[in-house]
């Protein structure tokens, strides 16, 4: 759930007294004056020692040309400086400072012996002792804070070794690195380690020592991915890499006992002229000769195919007190042996699906990972464990596996309840939800969900009193709540393809499922009162671990809307097509393809992506019956289904995410998001339900949601939703670990919404080649996230930089407002009992759940 707060910062007007002018600008001077006192007091080097200083920087200077950059050896330095935010400040250092040690350690002290004594007196009584509990000082200190990095002269000089170490490692044979410390300031110091890499050596020839046959035709079948080529540079890390892509090989073809130590490289550097020679080997299989046990005799690794695979479905780690489970019941699903109590069932079916390996087959450790993951995605069960046994019969080169997979059962049934306050627009809220799941409802693994969710919250009526102008910055009552939600779904999730596709036509590795859902929505406001009845089916499968496709070809959505006298009567008023349509019955009965990429899972590489793609179209079919059974149109020209018009539209929106990781503690994310929608003949706009809009805390922070374009539109009016039939955005956000579960960022937002056509009642909404560069909105500004591991609370503060309803030479937040100004004027002296204040820097402040993106 995000909720969005809206902050509006007002210099008041031009002819606010000077006196209240001078007494503000006194306070900030006196606050900012008293915060640089407090951190100047508990700064970093405040309790050092008189011969300890702190390590301000670690400096890599490369005095020549390298392919090594200075990221790979500055992870080489066991001594970093503190983390820090903007590189200024040190808040972990400040917090570590703030409490006078010797109190914290006494007062401590003191806690631990009272709880000593206390636990005394519960133990006399049978009762367990109670734990201790840090101190606020403590937790402060140690918890919150981290101590200053005290340089260590010492572990500078072995960073320099280590650094020399790697860099002959990486071919640079003829390396120096040296190292020197420098002083400045109060008590601070930077190491600056200066590295002359050499001239590189070069691999001149690379041959093969593989005496095993079948690991030789594997090599040579896999040459032409190899990492290492006669030419490259010397590198033991890129030798390294290619014995792990050699043995991901290997492992996939039965070589079950095969270590990457056997895998080893040669090298030989005195041939001279800057090349060396590599030989890669492959050590064989030795064992005591039978007749002279003290001989080695070297035999062919040994190829191992699966005996036979027992898959326990109600397996129980025992635990001490607790007697195991013991399987009774036996099941023969060919090719697998399934056993288990019958107390817990799930249909063979659905478990032989999710095996990628059978008897009779090498072993694959690909396919035991995909078997893993396939039954880790099955919430019937809790915990998956594979094991292997190894039989003592061999064949020549070949041995035999026993294959047992353990599943331990998920509690079956589970009531979830959910409380959580709202504050969106302005306007506070409450919402909860109860929900009922059932993991393993028809014995198949499926799971069975029922929701119901509902909402009290305070919205800003569309008519009468309660509108809202932008320039008024006048806000109706925030505290009564004049809007009720209530959301029933009951949805069911099934671990294979039903009708029409049959479940033997797709393939293991695409885990496939089909998700079936119902939902009616109740929203009831003082303008209007929405009804919303949606039944969805969607199949869902992997084409790898990174691409995933979601097909839903149906999905029908009822939208019933009862509106008030005098809502209606401003709807007329303002003849808006899009809002008539927004607020009108309808019916959308939608086809959608959708694309995911994501390679996240690769937490090994510094660069990531996500991809998603949506493609969709609806009431196509229907116009296409309609038009075949000759049924007639409306005075609108639309045919209706069940006397209400349906939607009738193409859309497709695109999400492109790039991640780049700097080190542990920073990164950067790129994002673009692009879509379009075009209605069609039977419904002249989109519905409000998929069109778009800007702004909000996961799209242009610095806007509300739906308060952004289209275009440059202006209006006097900010009561209804605004949204577009385009949408294009663009974010960039860099992160950093300040310390402790807080992290910090900064962003840059830019983005609009537009209309395809041209609209009388919103000029200057639609999309024009010549202008739209001129009408993108740019938001900036900063944010702090709690990071819990299992979620992360964010606050992002951003300001509207660049303003596209403003006038031409007016939209930059720096630029001067006499427009907008004037606009000021003529509304204050339309409405004297209503004031508007002269333009001021807006900001909006976003609290949500997890990271934007």
């Amino acid at each position: 759930m995000l909720i969005t707060k809206f902050a509006r910062i007002s210099k008041g007007r031009v002819k606010h007294k000077e006196k209240h002018l001078r007494t503000a600008s006194v306070h900030k001077t006196v606050a900012i004056v008293l915060l640089a006192v407090v951190m100047a007091s508990c700064g970093p080097t405040r309790r050092l020692a008189d011969d300890e200083y702190w390590l301000r920087k670690n400096e890599i200077e490369m005095l020549d040309d390298s392919e090594i950059r200075r990221s790979a050896l500055n992870e080489i330095i066991r001594q970093q400086p503190n983390r820090h935010f903007l590189g200024v400040f040190h808040l972990s250092v400040w917090a570590h400072n703030l409490p006078n040690p010797e109190v914290v350690e006494r007062n401590a002290a003191k806690k631990r012996q009272r709880l000593e004594e206390r636990n005394q007196q519960r133990l006399a009584k049978g009762k367990q002792p109670r734990r201790y509990k840090r101190t606020f000082g403590e937790w402060l200190r140690y918890g919150l804070g981290t101590a200053p990095v005290v340089l260590d002269t010492m572990q500078a000089e072995q960073a320099a070794r280590q650094m020399s170490l790697f860099m002959l490692k990486e071919g640079y044979f003829q390396n120096e690195v040296t190292h020197e410390v420098e002083y400045f300031g109060r008590k601070r110091a930077r190491v600056i380690y200066s590295v002359k890499s050499g001239p590189a050596h070069r691999i001149r020839n690379l041959t093969q020592r593989i005496p095993d046959l079948n690991l030789k035709y594997i090599t040579d079948r896999e040459a032409a991915g190899s990492l290492i080529h006669p030419g490259q540079r010397f590198s033991v890390t890129r030798m390294d890499r290619e014995r792990d892509r050699l043995m991901r090989f290997f492992k996939n073809e039965g070589f079950f006992d095969l270590s990457k130590e056997e895998i080893y490289f040669q090298v030989d550097s005195t041939i001279g002229n800057l090349q060396v020679d590599v030989l890669m080997g492959i050590q064989p299989l030795r064992r005591p000769f039978a007749l002279n046990p003290d001989s080695l005799i070297e035999l062919n690794h040994i190829r191992y195919r699966l005996n036979e695979v027992i898959i326990n479905r109600t397996h129980i780690a025992p635990r001490p007190g607790m007697d195991a489970v013991v399987p009774t019941d036996t099941v023969r699903y060919e090719p697998y042996t399934i056993v288990g109590h019958p107390a817990v069932y799930v249909k063979p079916g659905i478990l032989a699906q999710q095996i990628r390996f059978e008897p009779g087959q090498f072993y694959s450790r690909e396919r035991l990972e995909n078997t893993h993951r396939s039954l880790a995605g099955l919430e019937a069960f809790s915990g998956v464990n594979i094991r292997f046994e190894r039989l003592p019969e061999t064949t020549e080169g070949e041995g035999m596996l026993n294959c047992q997979v353990l599943l331990t059962p998920a509690r079956r049934q589970q009531i979830v309840f959910e409380t959580r306050g709202t504050h969106q627009s302005g306007f506070f809220g409450t919402a909860g939800s109860v929900t009922y799941r059932n993991r393993n409802l028809f014995n198949g693994a499926e799971v069975f969900r029922i929701r119901l969710s509902g909402a009290f919250e305070a919205q800003q009526l569309l008519t009468g009193g309660g509108v809202q102008e932008e320039l008024s910055g006048l806000l109706q009552d925030q505290t009564v709540f004049n809007t009720v939600e209530f959301v029933p779904e009951v949805s069911l999730t099934i671990p294979k393809f039903l009708f029409p596709i049959r479940i033997d036509r797709i393939a293991k590795s695409a885990r496939p499922f089909t998700d079936l859902s119902l939902s009616y929505g109740f929203q009831q406001r003082p303008d209007f009162t929405r009804n919303m009845l949606r039944a969805r089916m969607s199949y869902r499968w992997r084409e790898s671990d990174f691409k995933t496709w979601i097909v839903t070809p149906a999905e029908i959505s009822f939208i019933k809307i009862f509106k008030s006298d005098a809502f209606q009567q401003r709807l007329d008023a303002l003849n808006d097509l899009f809002l008539n349509a927004s607020y009108s019955d309808h019916l959308i009965s939608a086809f959608k393809v959708s694309y995911i990429f994501n390679n996240q899972i690769l937490t090994r590489r510094t660069n990531t992506f996500f991809y998603r793609g949506n493609a969709e179209t609806a009431g196509n079919v229907l116009t296409g019956v309609m038009g075949i059974t000759g049924q007639e149109r409306d005075s609108l020209g639309s045919f209706r289904l069940f006397d209400i018009r349906y939607a009738n539209y193409v859309r497709t929106d695109h999400d492109v995410r790039y991640y780049r990781r700097f080190n542990e503690n920073s990164s950067l994310v790129l994002r673009f998001f692009g879509g379009v929608g075009v209605p069609l003949r039977n419904l002249e706009v989109l519905p409000f339900e998929r069109s778009f809009f800007g702004g909000g805390a996961n799209g242009i922070r610095a806007w509300l949601i739906q308060t952004l374009g289209p275009g440059s539109y202006r209006t006097v009016f900010t009561t209804f939703d605004r949204i577009g039939e385009a949408h294009l955005e663009g974010n960039i956000e860099y992160r950093q670990k300040i310390f402790s579960i807080l992290e910090g960022a900064f962003f840059i937002d830019a983005g609009n919404i537009w209309l395809l056509r041209p609209d009388p009642v919103r000029p200057g909404g639609h999309f024009a080649i010549d202008r739209f560069a001129g009408e993108i909105a740019i938001g900036a500004g900063v944010g702090a996230r709690l990071n819990f591991d299992f979620f992360i609370i964010r606050f992002d503060l951003a300001m509207q930089m660049r303003d596209p309803s403003m006038a031409p030479g007016e939209r930059w937040a720096f630029q001067p407002k006499d427009d907008y100004n004037r606009r000021v004027d003529d509304f204050n002296a339309a409405n004297p009992v209503r004031r508007a204040n002269y333009y001021s820097p807006r900001l909006n402040l976003n609290l949500g759940i997890g990271y934007p993106f």
